[in-house]
């Protein structure tokens, strides 16, 4: 097996540093496994594994192909995950199959949209305070007219009054 560790660790040009950083382990593991002084633990050949997408049968025997095939993978566990409908799962996929250009197009149109979002949004809350001072003025405003209106007719009830 070390001498399989090693090449899955080659294939993916990886540094045994960074190959340890990724399954959570120290270099000195990797070093320990790729010189055959230690075997991984059946959860740590699992780890490997779902980590870089290899066979298990392979990385334990040797036997198949180093890699499981490339399907949607990645996506399937993003899905699960965050429990995704097909339709965000399809999103997903057209996502990742345009070219960088693409994809940059895609990214600078949302982060821009986002962008004007919070700037309505701060709008919206300024409207909002500005809109609430106005109800607050009109209300006192309203206070205003009610307390005129009530003179106004406690006048006209004191006149009232006088003349019966």
């Amino acid at each position: 097996m070390n001498t399989r560790i090693k090449a899955v660790r080659n294939a993916l040009g990886m540094t045994q540093e960074e190959f340890a950083k990724r399954i959570g382990v120290k270099r000195n593991t990797i070093a320990t496994y790729e010189m055959g002084r230690s075997t991984p633990s059946d959860a740590g050949i699992t780890l490997i594994c779902r980590e870089f997408n290899i066979n298990e049968t392979w990385l334990r025997t040797g036997s198949g192909d180093m890699f499981l095939p490339k399907s949607d993978n990645a996506i399937d566990a993003l899905v699960k995950e965050y429990h995704l409908s097909e339709a965000s799962k399809a999103l997903l996929i057209t996502f990742c199959e345009l070219d960088e250009a693409d994809q940059d197009l895609i990214l600078n149109f949302v982060t821009k949209a986002a962008q004007n979002i919070k700037t309505m949004s701060g709008i919206a809350a300024a409207e909002a305070a500005y809109m609430e001072a106005l109800g607050f003025v009109r209300s006192t405003e309203s206070s205003a007219l009610s307390s005129t209106e009530e003179t106004e007719t406690s006048k006209k009830d004191l006149l009232n009054d006088a003349e019966a």
